[in-house]
């Protein structure tokens, strides 16, 4: 989950909006016209087509995402420390890849 959250980042990053489209619309996170994400948008984009498809929010993923999150990301808000000012992309490709590797059991 965190891996594919990662690649979405990579590809378009946004503030302020849980994901955008190519025009700078807010769009739904799980959207094909989604173009950008954030941190939290992004982890919704993994979760809600599950939900919709199958019922199955999967939960247990989820969790442990958000867990490894929590050990690396100073703040209780993903949307808040997403969209500060000084925010790169960058940063959040690095919060993630550091995520990853919590649950991978190895240092970032």
């Amino acid at each position: 989950m965190l891996a594919a959250a990662r690649d979405l980042v990579s590809f378009g990053w946004c503030r302020y909006a849980d994901a955008r489209n190519g025009a700078g619309q807010r769009v739904e996170p799980w959207s094909t016209d989604a173009t950008s994400w954030s941190l939290l948008g992004a982890l919704v984009a993994q979760t809600e087509p599950a939900r919709l498809e199958n019922g199955d929010l999967r939960i247990s993923d989820l969790r442990r995402a958000l867990g490894a999150l929590a050990l690396v990301l100073p703040s209780d808000s993903l949307a808040a420390w997403n969209d500060e000012p000084t925010r790169t992309a960058d940063d959040v490709i690095r919060t993630l890849t550091a995520a990853i590797a919590q649950i991978d059991g190895r240092e970032p």
